[in-house]
């Protein structure tokens, strides 16, 4: 039986119905989760169809784990609300899903699972072995790359494996160029790869001790270079001891194991002066925390899975060959009698909801397992020769060989920011300090307690072992403020290896209609950009950057600010609770504390960044970096307002001469004069290009 289809206007209209009015929520979902078939036409009219699929999905796999039920003994072993709670079905998991209210499935997810008509990975994030130190290894690492990203995946790299500049090599180039020299190499790949109408997400780190490390520093104060990927340093506590105690730096060449091959002193503050310096002009490079990733983990200490480098948003740090599932919770459902005296968050749900979403997550690694089995039958039966395929092959199977063994997951949440105002607390204040506190506490004691259960129920990931797991400073933390909790983990294993993060959930956020992950409203009132693909004709282009990238721009106003207005009768917005907590007017010491304190319950990292005024110093931005290395942050990242361009612009600011002059208008794409032949009425869309139908002058996509 033909499935019923839908045009893109049947489904625009009615996603504008389910999200209130909300065209950029509307076409977001559209353009980016809605299912379609082979030949463009959609198969789902609106979100809920989406939810309906997803549920699906995940209810087999409980019906498949229920298939089993516990022994009398093994009952007693679960957790208080694991001993009581009811089987998750279809329909359960449905209003968990449904309205984006509780648990939400993030992009992978909601784009490709139960999706016949692509073959995408479901896994949001992927880090690379370390690249071996060959010109064939950098060629390998490239082609993972290109393989990976059609599958839908982020990934990240890492380049300390790579000799610095200037050294001896046994070919006819006599000496390496250095390991920066391959940067633009990867960054190209990320750009010229689609997936399912997006381009690649690319992290490149270096460690800090690299020789190269200096030119890595600088490698993108030019914008207009490696635009397909974002860069970190990986910092060590002895560094940022040598910055504090003014003293000299060793770098080396390898950077980790015995005696080094190349070696050089470098004054430590001013390797750090560079390093800040760069990231005020630009916002990059990030800033990770290496020894912190590893000793407060729940993973890294485990032989086999050592931290390697981050996804690209650095909230996922990885051994080579992992993959990374994400699934957020949406606190400000949580949050009963919003925007009233009487408001308060809701424990108790939240508790049920965190346990239930943690068994999703779980569920969700069995869908990914299966995801990963159709790409190698698929590689498999494809006509290529075999030595074409290998890479793809071997990619494949390490990633399927290290989800079977730790059976990694990423919940995090959205919303805080929305939460808060809600309650009445300022973003900033100590009371809102203290509520996210409980609220971490609670998420972190139900997420252990589901993954505990789930061992009991399905087994613990392979290898787990309770002389590692006491090495683990986070596991130590367990130890200390949840003791029951953590004996009976040492007792009954752990289904995860690792369990928690916090995303930047920007493109959800627009869907839950919510502030972004752990970030502060970044402003009431503003000029929003979703990136679009330059040849799909159903998208407006209002705006192309320096990488050419397009991008369609909408006037928002922040939606729980129209909801306090609808709840209070109010319109005096300096009365609001958002005011003062919008991300440029936030103390950044208390910044940072909040997010020590979510670090603390969270086993990933944290995806989060720093904003500040146009005319922040210099020495501003190394303050925060050297106090968020204090308050043993695993990451940060630093954004001054103006360093580059942003996807959030205030309303009033327009670049218009960075407009590209082939940008198409809501009436059409007959729009601008020809800047090469100058017809007037020249510019058209025509089989992916917007170009000149005179001249052919144009810009393909």
């Amino acid at each position: 039986m033909r499935k019923k289809t839908f045009t893109y206007e049947e489904v625009l209209k009615k996603s504008i119905v389910y999200f209130h009015g909300d065209e950029f929520a509307a076409s977001t979902w559209l353009n980016k989760y809605a299912m379609k078939n082979k030949s463009g036409d959609y198969l789902e009219s609106s979100p809920d169809d989406m939810h309906k699929r997803l549920a699906k999905a995940f209810s087999k796999k409980e019906k498949h784990f229920q298939q089993k039920p516990l022994s009398p003994q093994k009952h007693m072993l679960l957790s208080d609300y694991g001993k009581l709670r009811k089987p998750l079905t279809e329909k359960k998991i449905y209003e968990y899903f449904k309205n984006f209210a509780y648990i939400v499935p993030q992009g992978s997810v909601m784009s490709s699972l139960n999706n016949n008509h692509t073959l995408a990975s479901l896994s949001n994030c992927i880090v690379l072995p370390e690249i071996y130190d060959s010109y064939g290894g950098i060629l390998y690492t490239d082609q993972q790359l290109a393989q990976l990203f059609k599958r839908r995946c982020g990934v990240g790299i890492d380049l300390s494996s790579l000799r610095p500049s200037g050294m001896f090599v046994l070919n006819a180039a006599g000496s390496t160029s250095g390991a920066v020299s391959f940067m633009e190499r990867f960054s190209n790949t990320t750009r010229e790869v689609a997936q399912n109408g997006r381009r690649g997400a690319l992290m490149i780190t270096m460690d800090i001790a690299h020789p190269d490390i200096l030119q890595f520093i600088k490698s993108k104060q030019d914008l207009g270079k490696i635009t397909g990927a974002n860069i970190s340093v990986r910092i060590s506590d002895t560094f940022m001891e040598a910055v504090q105690q003014k003293d000299n730096f060793i770098l080396r060449f390898p950077v980790k194991g015995g005696k080094p091959r190349f070696s050089a002193s470098v004054s430590a503050p001013q390797l750090w002066d560079s390093l800040v310096k760069c990231s005020h002009n630009t916002a990059e490079p990030g800033i990770i925390f290496w020894d912190r990733q590893h000793h407060y983990s729940t993973s890294s200490l485990y032989p086999g899975f050592e931290n390697i480098s981050t996804n690209p948003c650095s909230e996922i740090a990885m051994q080579g060959g992992d993959s990374c599932r994400l699934i957020a919770l949406n606190l400000f459902t949580l949050v009963k009698d919003p925007f009233t005296p009487f408001a308060r968050f809701d424990h108790e749900k939240f508790q049920e909801v965190v346990y239930e979403a943690q068994r999703l997550m779980d569920d969700l690694v069995e869908l990914e397992l299966e995801t990963i089995e159709r790409i190698l039958h698929k590689i498999n039966t494809d006509p290529e020769p075999k030595g074409i395929k290998s890479v793809e092959k071997e990619t494949w199977e390490l990633i399927l060989s290290n989800g079977k063994k730790g059976r990694r997951t990423g919940l995090g949440f959205t919303a805080l920011g929305d939460t808060l105002a809600a309650i009445g607390l300022p973003f900033d204040s100590d009371k809102a300090l203290k509520e996210v506190e409980s609220i971490m506490r609670t998420k972190c004691q139900a997420e252990f307690n589901s993954s505990i259960d789930l061992a009991i129920e399905r087994g613990s990931f392979h290898g787990f072992d309770k002389t590692i797991e006491k090495k683990s400073k986070f596991v130590n933390m367990l130890r200390q403020e949840f003791p029951e909790l953590h004996d009976r983990m040492l007792k009954c294993g752990r289904r995860n290896i690792s369990l928690s993060t916090v995303a930047p959930t920007g493109t959800l956020s627009i869907l839950t209609q919510t502030s972004s992950g752990i970030e502060p409203v970044f402003m009431l009132n503003y000029k929003r950009r979703r990136k679009v693909n330059i040849s799909d004709k159903n998208s407006r282009i209002d705006f192309i950057d320096a990488s050419g990238d397009a991008w369609q721009e909408f006037s928002v106003y922040h939606p729980g600010l129209k909801q306090w207005m609808e709840i209070t009768g109010e319109s005096d917005i300096k009365k609001s609770p958002y005011q003062g907590s919008t991300a440029s007017e936030i103390n950044w010491q208390k910044r940072l504390e909040l997010q020590s304190i979510v670090q603390k319950y969270t086993t990933h990292s944290i995806s989060s960044t720093i904003n500040l005024p146009a005319e922040a110093s210099v020495k501003l931005v190394g303050e925060i970096f050297f106090q968020a290395w204090k308050k043993e942050l695993k990451g940060i990242t630093i954004y001054r307002e103006g360093s580059r361009s942003g996807v959030l612009l205030p309303e009033n600011e327009t670049q218009t001469n960075e407009k590209h002059p082939f940008a198409k208008s809501d009436e059409g794409s007959r729009n601008h004069t020809c800047p090469n032949c100058a017809d007037p009425d020249g510019i058209i869309y025509e089989e992916g290009c917007l170009k000149c139908k005179s001249c052919g002058y144009g810009l393909c996509g």
